[in-house]
């Protein structure tokens, strides 16, 4: 039982980009590029012989130096897991295929719109070449309807 609990606390964690972003958010300076001095004290034990009747003695020295250790860091990321890659790739992927339809649409519109165009065209070039004949149609309704008026008023 606790085995599974701790299990399912281990999966349910933060991972290492969210708690980044989380740090990102809280102070954005992080990600300038940032120099970190520290000062390391080196000992050196060195040993000096000496002769004190008939034995060899050693006298121990110590020397401290400091050192000043410099690290730059350009900016904090976290590294890109295995799946991030696979997604990352699978992205790219789909950006081509999106840039490829977008081009068959764009070309399939033009082809559609060239049609509507030369239709348009003709149309407009049959109303032109049309003569007034509505003209005489009015004035011959207009007789006929003047004529039958006439005889039947008589």
């Amino acid at each position: 039982m606790v085995r599974y609990l701790i299990i399912l606390l281990i999966l349910s964690s933060c991972s290492s980009t969210k708690l980044l972003n989380r740090a990102i958010k809280k102070d954005p300076t992080i990600l300038h590029n940032t120099t970190i001095r520290d000062t390391i004290q080196i000992t050196k034990v060195d040993s000096i012989p000496y002769i004190v009747n008939d034995t060899i003695r050693y006298k121990l020295v110590e020397k401290v130096t400091d050192t000043i250790v410099e690290f730059k860091y350009k900016y904090i990321t976290a590294p890109i897991t295995r799946q991030q890659t696979r997604l990352n790739s699978k992205e790219g992927r789909l950006l081509i295929k999106q840039k490829e339809e977008t081009a068959r649409l764009v070309a399939r519109l033009n082809k559609r719109n060239k049609a509507i165009e030369t239709r348009l065209k003709k149309a407009v070039s049959r109303h032109e070449n049309r003569s007034g004949t509505w003209y005489w149609f009015f004035i011959i309704g207009l007789l006929i309807g003047a004529f039958v008026v006439l005889y039947i008023k008589r």
